[in-house]
């Protein structure tokens, strides 16, 4: 370590390259707001700078195949299926191997390989998860030098606590509070975030910076007919399959007049999307357009609902939705589950689509659902779920009881004025109803017109503020 340590040094006085390392110990490839950093640091640090993205590349990553500038290294990992009959056993082995594997890959990529030669200049890390994550960055910190900056998503341990309390529930909290505590700068998703880390963790305030997401210009961005009619084919090759008993030959024919929604999902316990389907929310739904059908006997046929959700994962919790949803009698709802490989895809079934939907429920209460800012990106309205205080308040133990007065959540979605917010499934099945139900669309096209002004600030002129008043990159060209 000391002769690391040594060589380091000698390094940054005989070249001029530098590193910039983004660790995220997560799927690169489902993590936009880290791919998101790469690209900005890749198009406004000099071309002394390599970016170095470290992660897990467990889906297909073509984000950065024309970039030379950054570099991506997969960390490896242990994975294993449950190895004895205890599940408490089981867990608490397989977290032991599964961290100590992640700790050796990352110690050799970030410390002792070659992959990284250059001098570091920064290390940007996601947090979370925070173990061994923020450890080994400030190890790296140490060993190599470099500015040491966190970007807080979330609350390793609010999340952790959904599964586990106790002993290890607060281990991980402080360590999370004080070895993330020592870095130079702390980026965060929204201001409440940052008031915790300032007022409860005792965070130099100076140092914290709220950097809110915000979509890039491949959402805002208007298209040109030609680029609509090229994203629009694309999008149809990739989701004609789910419509082939419905005769239709173009995305147009198959929308036609149906009411389209779309969710997101990582399938993570903090996603409720069992909402859906325990509360009988879609069959409510289902029932009333059937009631109104056998009212209307010689009007036209109701229009559909598709609900789209998309998300990769081969867990538990996705199964069991789509085997629970098996059993509902639905005849005018469609349920498609899938997994859109270019990003392109996404972005355009997001256009196309009536309102957007969103189950995040928040461990902590403190951060923001990404993939509303994608659906405000494009004009898309939403219809979300509010985080419970009751629960923040609890998880986070707030000390101080004046400041835990709400959630993060209305930074972003403004019930009535961008959306909708509920936290009922009778009012998740009244709003889909109310703009299902609005032939005039004097709700989603008053939501799509407020939804201009958040769109005004792209995610390229958000960061470049922020990173210029941190001066934490002071070679930013202009």
């Amino acid at each position: 370590i000391v002769l690391i340590i040594f060589v380091e040094r000698i390094k940054r006085y005989s070249t001029t390259n530098r590193s910039v390392i983004i660790l995220v110990l997560g799927d690169i490839a489902r993590s936009p707001r880290m791919q998101r950093h790469a690209q900005s640091l890749s198009d406004t640090l000099d071309a002394n700078h390599t970016i170095h993205m470290v992660g897990f590349v467990h889906s297909k990553l073509t984000t950065f195949d024309r970039n030379p500038r950054i570099k991506v290294h997969n960390i490896a990992s242990l994975q294993c299926a449950n190895m004895f009959g205890s599940k408490l056993l089981s867990f608490i082995v397989y977290a032991l191997l599964k961290v100590m594997s992640e700790t050796l890959s990352l110690c050799w990529i970030l410390i002792f390989s070659s992959a990284i030669d250059s001098p570091i200049s920064h290390i940007l890390m996601q947090n979370p998860p925070s173990v061994p994550a923020v450890i080994l960055a400030k190890l790296t910190h140490i060993v190599r030098g470099g500015i040491f900056i966190i970007d807080w998503h979330n609350f390793g341990f609010s999340i952790l606590a959904l599964k586990r309390k106790g002993a290890v529930c607060r281990l991980y909290q402080c360590i999370e509070r004080y070895v993330g505590g020592t870095a130079n700068i702390h980026l965060t998703v929204t201001h409440a975030m940052r008031e915790y880390l300032t007022r409860q963790w005792k965070f130099d305030g100076a140092r914290v910076h709220v950097l809110y997401d915000r979509a890039t210009q491949l959402f805002t961005q208007s298209q040109t007919q030609a680029d609509s009619d090229m994203c629009t084919q694309a999008l149809w090759r990739d989701i004609s399959r789910y419509f082939d008993d419905d005769n239709v030959t173009a995305l147009s024919d198959a929308k036609g007049d149906d009411f389209w929604m779309i969710s997101s999902t990582s399938w993570t316990p903090d996603e409720d999307l069992n909402l859906l389907l325990q509360a009988r929310v879609l069959q409510q739904i289902d029932d009333v357009i059937a009631s109104k059908q056998q009212q209307q006997q010689h009007g036209h046929a109701p229009r559909k609902i598709v609900l789209f959700i998309t998300g990769k994962s081969d867990g538990d919790l996705k199964h069991k939705f789509l085997a629970q949803l098996q059993t509902l009698s639905l005849r005018h709802i469609r349920v498609i589950a899938l997994w859109l490989d270019s990003y392109r895809n996404y972005v355009q079934l997001l256009r196309v689509c009536d309102v957007g939907l969103s189950f995040h429920g928040s461990s902590s209460g403190l951060d923001l659902p990404m993939k509303v800012v994608d659906m405000f990106g494009v004009g898309l309205p939403v219809i979300s779920m509010d985080f419970d205080v009751q629960q923040m308040k609890e998880v986070m133990r707030m000390e101080d009881q004046n400041y835990a007065n709400g959630t993060a959540l209305h930074e972003l979605v403004v019930h009535n004025e961008n959306g909708f917010v509920f936290d009922s499934a009778q009012q998740l099945t009244e709003y889909i109803l109310r703009v299902y139900e609005d032939e005039k669309n004097e709700y989603l096209s008053r939501f799509r017109d407020n939804l201009k002004n958040f769109n005004e600030l792209t995610w390229e002129q958000e960061w470049k503020n922020v990173m210029q008043k941190t001066n934490v990159f002071q070679i930013i060209t202009e």
